[in-house]
């Protein structure tokens, strides 16, 4: 597993689940706050999106939320022009304020799940993860 081999060399790991892995104790061991990625909870609009599955993904967020607590969960959230109200409301009721709003990127694949949704962000660019970037997860085959 990467997260103890990023601790390991003094980071703190971070990954973005989606909500459908259930193993939440793990999650719990392995990261001091885990982002989870949810953009809806109108299970219409999930489904329309590909994000199928939404009862049993607000069940395991739930779950993360009383397993870890709602101060290590960031929120993610691509605004592709849906409500945010009753997500709001949702995240209000647990808890989580961590919450981040990202604009829709203009990527290739997303054009055919988002058909008729402003993308706003360029995807060109845009730096992934600061730790490939600037190569601190090269790994040392040095011996010595």
């Amino acid at each position: 597993m990467m997260a103890p081999e990023v601790r390991q060399r003094g980071h703190l790991p971070y990954a973005i689940t989606n909500g459908k892995c259930a193993k939440v104790e793990l999650i719990a061991e392995l990261f001091q706050v885990i982002g989870a990625s949810l953009d809806t909870v109108d299970a219409e609009e999930t489904e329309r999106i590909g994000r199928y599955k939404l009862d049993r993904m607000l069940q395991n967020f739930d779950r993360m939320v009383e397993v870890m607590g709602p101060q290590r969960i960031v929120i993610h959230t691509v605004d592709f022009g849906q409500s945010l109200a009753p997500l709001r409301a949702y995240l209000k009721a647990g808890g989580l304020q961590r919450h981040i709003l990202q604009p829709l990127q203009q990527k290739a694949d997303y054009a055919h799940q988002y058909a008729g949704r402003p993308a706003t962000q360029p995807s060109a660019g845009i730096s992934a993860c600061r730790y490939i970037d600037t190569n601190l997860c090269a790994i040392s085959t040095s011996t010595a």
